[in-house]
């Protein structure tokens, strides 16, 4: 076996630990009406929040709690994506990765919190049950069977 595969099985591993570290807090931290990919490769969870919430306003925001993200504008040359935002674990430890989701969430609550009250469109913001909105990816073999 060439020493390179076994490179590539311990980033594989590495990756994999990550994502489910960040999978696991999005389930913890991130209100109800949140979802998110799972993905089966790549280094990034692409999470979607409730219409009301601008990511592009809710990055200057999450700044000032010391965590970033990609909002999800940024990946659209029409103006959709404004609720989303991209997610990167490669470049974090899991316990980071944890907290910075927390931070997110916390930051991602506390809009939901105002809106409610600025609308009186109560929404509930209690975590769902773990994994339960989560949106599976297709694996890169699916995807090339699709674009055939």
């Amino acid at each position: 076996r060439a020493p390179w595969r076994d490179y590539v099985d311990s980033l594989t591993e590495i990756y994999r630990d990550r994502r489910d570290a960040m999978l696991d807090a999005l389930a913890d931290h991130f209100p109800r009406q949140a979802e998110w990919t799972r993905p089966g490769g790549g280094l990034f969870i692409w999470a979607t929040l409730p219409d009301f919430i601008d990511t592009t306003d809710l990055l200057a925001r999450a700044l000032r709690e010391n965590v970033a993200f990609v909002p999800g504008e940024a990946a659209y040359l029409d103006g959709r994506g404004r609720s989303s935002m991209r997610l990167n674990f490669s470049a974090s430890e899991s316990d980071a990765i944890r907290e910075g989701i927390r931070r997110i969430g916390e930051v991602v609550t506390e809009q939901v919190k105002l809106y409610g009250t600025l609308t009186g469109e109560h929404q509930a913001v209690e975590a769902p049950v773990p994994m339960a909105e989560v949106v599976e990816m297709p694996t890169p073999a699916e995807r090339r069977r699709g674009a055939r």
